[in-house]
């Protein structure tokens, strides 16, 4: 139980690495598709390369064991196909609002495993925890009360980016564009950043259930942390040929060369490099040995809490240090209901 928890603080932390390299994707005008593009290449060239090495080298070893029941793989891959979504959602709204506030509305989504937890009859709902739902969902809507018109960060043709300097929605251009280069949908001036972060907020939590679901196969069957990172990554590659291909069927006429495509693929390997190294080394060490520890001792739902006040803790200092943000009172007060209410369910 102990060690559980630990390895649940530990992929806290390294969830904020992931955040803010979608947030720097934004900043710089890469985008978040072609950041989750090149990211999970990485990460699933990584987890390919050290299981095959694996199971040629130590081929006794249960770390590199190919074993695998199909539901936990299936669900393993939809974690990964929703988590792409989830990821474009956030980028898209860090794009227009404050990474610190949009990064607490999503990652509150972990209030869906918890009540698929109750459900199944995981873990039992007492005064405390049911004190604690309502506590999050508070610290949703007063994070959604923070101010639309924050940082902007200019299209991905290669125009300037936003710096720490706020700026607001009022002298952005008209319309963004698509991570792949070309024009999107126009974009009114008083778009709010508010609507992809709830979507951003609905589907990590479904995809959270889908991960959770996974660790409740027979340990004897169910995928290793190598098995279950390439099937996320299968997952998340299902969703990125869905994206861009849509995005060529909704294109009128051929894309619009971008000069500085080259200079963001080297931006992207740089910060994506580091960030998918963190990533395999937390799923690999952390993130399934937290999630299968705690499924064991009866207490999965509390794993993705005790995850994300970590997250939520390193991203405010990260948005403050890093980022400059100054933090509105709602936002202080919707993180700290966030993450009273994170408290409460993990008691």
């Amino acid at each position: 139980m102990t060690l559980g928890l630990l390895f649940a603080i530990l992929t806290g932390l390294s969830w904020v690495v992931v955040g803010a390299v979608v947030g720097l994707a934004e900043k710089h005008g890469c985008g978040t598709a072609r950041q989750q593009l090149v990211s999970q290449a990485l990460t699933g060239a990584i987890a390919v390369a050290v299981l095959v090495a694996g199971v040629f080298l130590q081929p006794g070893n249960p770390t590199f064991s190919l074993r695998s029941d199909l539901p936990s793989v299936l669900w393993t891959v939809l974690w990964g196909f929703l988590n792409y979504w989830m990821t474009v959602c956030m980028g898209r709204a860090m794009l227009l609002g404050p990474n610190g506030t949009v990064w607490t509305i999503v990652q509150c989504g972990f209030i869906f495993p918890f009540t698929m937890g109750v459900a199944i009859g995981n873990t039992a709902l007492t005064a405390l925890r049911a004190l604690g739902a309502l506590c999050v969902l508070a610290g949703v809507v007063f994070c959604g009360m923070a101010k639309s018109t924050t940082h902007y960060a200019h299209s991905a043709k290669g125009g300037p980016s936003f710096g720490g300097k706020a700026a607001t929605l009022r002298s952005a251009p008209a319309a963004l564009h698509s991570a792949d280069g070309g024009p999107s949908l126009p974009v009114p001036a008083a778009v709010s950043w508010l609507p992809p972060a709830l979507a951003g907020f609905v589907l990590c939590g479904v995809n959270q259930c889908a991960q959770c679901m996974a660790s409740l196969g027979p340990p004897e069957t169910r995928p290793t942390a190598l098995v279950r990172t390439v099937c996320g990554v299968a997952g998340a590659g299902l969703a990125i040929a869905m994206d861009f291909g849509g995005r060529r069927l909704l294109r009128h006429g051929p894309a619009a060369p971008d000069p500085g495509l080259r200079a963001k693929y080297l931006y992207l390997l740089k910060i994506c490099g580091i960030g998918s190294a963190i990533v395999f080394l937390s799923r690999f060490l952390f993130l399934y040995n937290a999630l299968d520890r705690l499924e064991a001792a009866g207490r999965i739902a509390v794993a993705n809490p005790v995850m994300l006040s970590a997250c939520l803790v390193g991203f405010t200092l990260y948005g403050a240090l890093a980022l400059r943000e100054r933090p509105s009172l709602p936002q202080l007060l919707g993180t700290a209901f966030a993450l009273a209410g994170i408290a409460l369910i993990a008691a």
